[in-house]
C-alpha cells in the first residue's frame, strides 16, 4: 500500500492551463450535482417518514450505475496513476457519495414494505402510522414543556372551557328540541 501511495503523491499533478482548469473546475461542479441528488430526497424521507412516492427502479437504476461508475473510477486510478487526481477522483468521489444515498433511500424503501408485509398493511397506511407518532411525540413533548411552565393555570383553563363547550352544546340542543316541538304542534 505504500507503493500506491508513494505513486499517487509523486503524480499528484494540477492543471497548468486555464482550459485544464476549466475542464477540472466543470467536472468537479457536476461531480457536486451527482452526489448530491439523491440528498433532499433522502432528507424528506427521514423528516416525513413517507416512502410511498420513491420509485424503486429508478432507485435501483441510479445506484447500480453509482456503483458501477464507483468501480469503474477506482480500477482506472488503480491502472492508470497519471490522471488520478484532475479526472477521475472527482467522479469516483462523487459517484461514493452517489451510490450511499441511494443505497440508503432504497434501503428505507424496502425496510418500510417489509416491515408493513409484517403487520399485514400497505406502505401507505405504515408510512401514515409513522408521521402520526412522530406528530404525537412532538405534540406531548410541547404539552408536557407548556405544563411544566405553568401546571396551575393550564389545568384551571382547560377544565373551565370543557366546562363552557358543554354548558353552550347542551343549550343548543335544548332549542333545537323546542323549536321541533313548536313546529309538530302548528
Amino acid at each position: 500500500m505504500n507503493t500506491l501511495s508513494s505513486t499517487i503523491l509523486t503524480n499528484f499533478n494540477l492543471p497548468t492551463t486555464p482550459m485544464e482548469w476549466c475542464i477540472l473546475i466543470i467536472g468537479l461542479l457536476g461531480a457536486i450535482c451527482i452526489a448530491s441528488f439523491s440528498t433532499p430526497a433522502l432528507i424528506k424521507i427521514l423528516k416525513t417518514k413517507d416512502t410511498t412516492w420513491v420509485s424503486i427502479l429508478m432507485y435501483l437504476i441510479l445506484t447500480s450505475g453509482s456503483l458501477c461508475f464507483m468501480l469503474n473510477g477506482i480500477l482506472s486510478m488503480i491502472n492508470d496513476m497519471e490522471n488520478t487526481f484532475t479526472s477521475l477522483i472527482g467522479v469516483t468521489l462523487a459517484n461514493v457519495i452517489s451510490f450511499l444515498l441511494a443505497f440508503t433511500t432504497l434501503l428505507i424503501k424496502f425496510c418500510h414494505i417489509a416491515r408493513a408485509k409484517k403487520l399485514g398493511i400497505s406502505e401507505a397506511e405504515l408510512c401514515k402510522r409513522l408521521a402520526e407518532k412522530k406528530t404525537n411525540k412532538k405534540a406531548s413533548v410541547s404539552t408536557s414543556t407548556t405544563a411544566k411552565a405553568e401546571p396551575a393555570k393550564a389545568k384551571t383553563t382547560s377544565a373551565s372551557k370543557t366546562k363552557k363547550v358543554g354548558a353552550t352544546k347542551k343549550v343548543s340542543s335544548t332549542t333545537k328540541t323546542v323549536s321541533k316541538s313548536k313546529t309538530k304542534k302548528a
